[in-house]
């Protein structure tokens, strides 16, 4: 079974690298972007299933961002993991209700635990989708 497409947006090459790899490893397609800009384009341009997104970043900031791809329909329904060294309960709060993340990952952190981050978050998200779209495929029981 194919894994999802993912967009990692981070203005660090060493980190996009470093996760992309690790990613790829697992089976999911990686698309990376330097800054917001690219960020939207690509997520416009390319479709990922998820975005991973730095909050501190040049031109455009990951909250900027991911408000921009909330306001757009064609990205509204992308869910977005913030990746970020910021920690305030501010920054958390601002991704999660203002900007509309599904999840926030601190850096650093475990390689299993942003694998496991984006598992649940791409199974919640697919729930979501099956239940918007009042789908029923008979797989569920």
């Amino acid at each position: 079974m194919a894994k999802a497409k993912i967009l990692m947006v981070d203005d660090n090459p060493d980190i996009l690298e470093l996760m992309a790899s690790r990613l790829e490893g697992n089976g999911y397609e990686i698309i990376t972007a330097l800054n917001g800009d690219e960020a939207i384009k690509k997520a416009k341009s390319d479709n990922p299933g998820l975005v991973l997104l730095d909050i501190t970043m040049p031109v455009i900031d990951g909250f900027e961002v991911g408000r921009l791809l909330k306001a757009n329909p064609g990205t509204k329904s992308i869910p977005i993991i913030m990746v970020t060294a910021r920690s305030s309960q501010k920054d958390v709060s601002t991704a999660l209700i203002e900007v509309g993340a599904a999840d926030y990952i601190i850096k650093p952190f475990r390689p299993e635990e942003l694998l496991d981050k984006i598992e649940k978050v791409l199974k919640r998200y697919k729930k979501n989708v099956k239940a918007d779209r009042s789908v029923d495929d008979g797989a569920n029981p």
